[in-house]
């Protein structure tokens, strides 16, 4: 802060912040037919947000929502979610294709198993 520092006759800087947080978009693909798979999805996926909340993601939650609900505070693309809005969206994601985004890695918690998209 070159002007401050020529008025106050000592160095002064200036600090910054910036949200350092690393971004994990965790999707929820419980399939298409409910069953015990689609359970085991549910629990592998909190686990993961979980543990990414402990470790300080910034955590985004992509599933099939129920029809009619609407995404603001169940997650989506840039919503980020606490540990609250984790159970939620675990609670009430759906059988369904899950809409990706265009852009961006997603970690996708599926029947099949866990990938990066």
């Amino acid at each position: 802060a070159w002007p401050v520092t020529a008025r106050a006759g000592r160095l002064v800087t200036r600090e910054y912040e910036h949200d350092a947080a690393p971004r994990l978009r965790l999707a929820i693909d419980l399939g298409e037919v409910p069953g015990a798979a689609g359970e085991q999805t549910v629990a592998v996926a909190a686990g993961i947000g979980r543990e990414a909340l402990r470790s300080g993601y910034r955590l985004e939650v992509l599933a099939c929502w129920p029809a009619g609900l609407v995404d603001a505070g169940f997650g989506g693309p840039g919503v980020a979610v606490d540990a609250a809005g984790l159970h939620r969206c675990t609670a009430v994601a759906d059988y369904g294709p899950v809409p990706l985004p265009d852009h961006g890695r997603v970690l996708v918690v599926s029947p099949g198993g866990v990938e990066w998209r």
